[in-house]
């Protein structure tokens, strides 16, 4: 004669747990256990996000992609639920996200929460089995100079299936460039006579590139712009340009850390007046 019964084991934890016959205990009837032995593997789906890039200008915007991998060998997983918050306070603020991407890949739509907190939620996601990567992105504005560190704390209410444990990614938000206008030690000139406006843009220690930097100055009447020179400095470049009555300056950049830019503008006194 064979019996047999069965019983439904769950994992709640990622290992491999053996079942020999050490575990057995209160064993009647003579029987034996000599022989008896099972393993159960229990996996899980490994969570990794990183911000590109990871360091932008106050106002500027980041991609942060979460990436959900099923490894070789792995089951079919199911109800794959997060949720990520970015910052407590209003220092990001998170514009959209995409859809859950990748073959063997389903989700509900994702859901967020654009600042205080920033977050966003992932609720249902399914993976087939084997070696299997699912991505969604989330477009991030970073709105306060600072550095925004995303550690595997700030994954909450996580089911058993996600590995969240080694997650970590930090975005630095840097100041903006700062400008600045002076004539200098000329600041009088008789009407038919010219002065020189120089302008100057910094971008301070440890702030990253800068790009698209532009402006439109306009002078008060009883001033002509008559000329301006080319952006100079190391690491440096735009576009300066002139009308009789403005300076623009359109897609300056600025290389990363401690660098100042600076062009001139040659401004003719056309009628008395102090003209600010």
């Amino acid at each position: 004669a064979s019996c047999t019964f069965t019983a439904t084991i769950q994992g709640t934890a990622a290992g491999s747990y053996l079942n020999d016959n050490a575990r057995f205990s209160g064993r009647t009837g003579g029987i034996s256990t000599t022989a008896t032995a099972a393993t159960l593997d229990v996996r899980q789906v490994l969570l990794t996000k990183n911000y590109a890039p990871a360091s932008v200008v106050a106002t500027g915007t980041s991609v942060l992609t979460f990436t959900l991998t099923n490894g070789a060998g792995n089951p079919a997983q199911s109800n794959i639920t997060f949720t990520d918050t970015l910052t407590a306070g209003a220092g990001l603020t998170i514009n959209s996200v995409t859809a859950l991407a990748g073959a063997g890949c389903s989700a509900t739509t994702l859901t967020f929460n654009a600042t205080s907190p920033a977050s966003v939620t992932l609720t249902g996601a399914n993976m087939t089995a084997g070696t299997g990567t699912c991505t969604f992105t989330v477009n991030v504005t970073g709105n306060t100079a600072g550095t925004y560190a995303n550690p595997a704390a700030n994954v909450t209410s996580a089911t058993a299936v996600v590995d969240a444990s080694g997650v970590a990614s930090t975005l630095t938000v840097g100041s903006q460039a700062t400008l600045a206008k002076s004539y200098g030690a000329t600041t009088a000139v008789g009407v038919g006579g010219s002065a020189t406006l120089t302008f100057t843009i910094n971008n301070g220690a440890g702030n990253p590139v800068q790009s698209n930097l532009g402006f439109t100055d306009t002078f008060l009447a009883g001033t002509t712009v008559t000329a301006v020179s080319a952006i100079a400095g190391a690491g440096c470049g735009g576009n300066p340009s002139f009308t009789a009555t403005t300076v623009v300056l359109a897609a300056g950049t600025m290389t990363a850390g401690t660098a100042s830019c600076t062009f001139t503008a040659t401004i003719q006194g056309t009628a008395a007046g102090s003209y600010l």
